[in-house]
């Protein structure tokens, strides 16, 4: 059964009008409520601020914390890096510094849960997806087998 996240502290703000209008928009198309697309903003704004170069992409439903300048999100550099010495994971990534590695790790230690989900997601095997997109005809190919196609 999902746990319920917990409802926080009301807190009463006063918004300028064109920047209420803004918010309404974008909540607007996003099919979500004035109120939780501020929480959202908010935690976002606040995420970078803690963590600069992380920045977020992707849609409403799957925003994903990524590394500025690298292109790749945080999970991926999680996965590429764990168990493995920071020249080596640099040598075989070269948008990767040893910084972009650091912040990465630092941003897992802190929100594990969020970057966990995405690790797991990866993980999954061919059939889960073969099963889920039947249409796209995914076949899985090893590390040593060249890729044909």
């Amino acid at each position: 059964m999902p746990t319920r996240e917990k409802k926080g502290v009301p807190i009463s703000i006063r918004l300028r009008r064109d920047f209420e209008e803004l918010l309404e928009m974008e909540a607007g198309r996003s099919g979500v409520s004035k109120t939780r697309m501020l929480e959202i903003l908010a935690e976002e704004a606040l995420k970078i601020r803690r963590y600069p170069s992380v920045v977020f992409r992707g849609p409403e439903h799957r925003r994903r914390a990524s590394v500025s300048g690298t292109g790749m999100d945080v999970w991926e550099i999680v996965m590429v890096s764990r168990g493995r010495n920071p020249e080596e994971v640099m040598e075989s990534h070269p948008s990767l510094t040893s910084r972009a590695v650091s912040l990465a790790h630092s941003y897992y230690e802190a929100n594990p849960e969020e970057i966990e989900g995405f690790l797991e997601e990866n993980s999954r095997p061919p059939e889960h997806w073969r099963k889920l997109h039947p249409e796209l005809g995914i076949t899985a190919h090893s590390a040593e087998e060249p890729n044909t196609g």
